[in-house]
């Protein structure tokens, strides 16, 4: 069963959610209230968009701007990375990465025979439930940079495999009493 725009419109109208459409984008756009969640104007609100691929066949809910995470060096990218790679074992449907310098959240769905309201229903909840968890850490990382010393690339380092593992776990243990 394909899902049409009119189909996401329809639902959002019968439980009185406001929302408009962009026409040139083929997105219907929303928001919705969170908990522990504030935008970068600080209103607890998350912006929602609603889509469809696959002419109709795959619903689309995507949290666009969740943080703004341009600025964050290699070695904070790979702390998000490890929340992020964390999260994804929490919750099978909802993805969170980042593209263009921001952290987007998505849930894809294939509709099939499905229930349109309460699929669609149902994945903006898990969108706004899973930022409402995740966003704490996701600050934590965005407001605490770590700073841990990586030689530079023209030195050379000749250590043994022990060695490298005992690196290894004093740098994974400075990332975890980070965060």
């Amino acid at each position: 069963m394909a899902v049409t725009r009119r189909d996401i419109t329809d639902t959002l109208d019968s439980v009185g959610w406001s929302y408009h459409v962009d026409e040139e984008q083929d997105l219907v756009c929303t928001h919705c209230c969170t908990k522990n969640y504030s935008n970068n104007d600080k209103i607890p609100a998350l912006d929602i968009f609603l889509h469809t691929i696959d002419n109709g066949r795959v619903l689309i809910v995507i949290a666009p701007d969740v943080r703004n995470v341009s600025h964050l060096s290699k070695v904070d990218r790979l702390s998000l990375h490890d929340i992020i790679s964390d999260s994804l074992h929490v919750s099978k449907f909802v993805k969170c990465y980042m593209v263009d310098g921001c952290l987007r959240v998505r849930v894809e769905i294939p509709m099939e025979d499905a229930d349109i309201p309460s699929v669609l229903l149902g994945a903006i909840r898990n969108v706004v439930r899973f930022v409402n968890v995740f966003i704490e850490k996701i600050d934590d990382v965005l407001s605490t940079p770590m700073e841990i010393d990586v030689p530079e690339h023209d030195e050379i380092i000749i250590i043994t495999r022990t060695e490298m593992i005992a690196r290894f776990e004093l740098y994974r243990l400075e990332l975890d009493t980070a965060i």
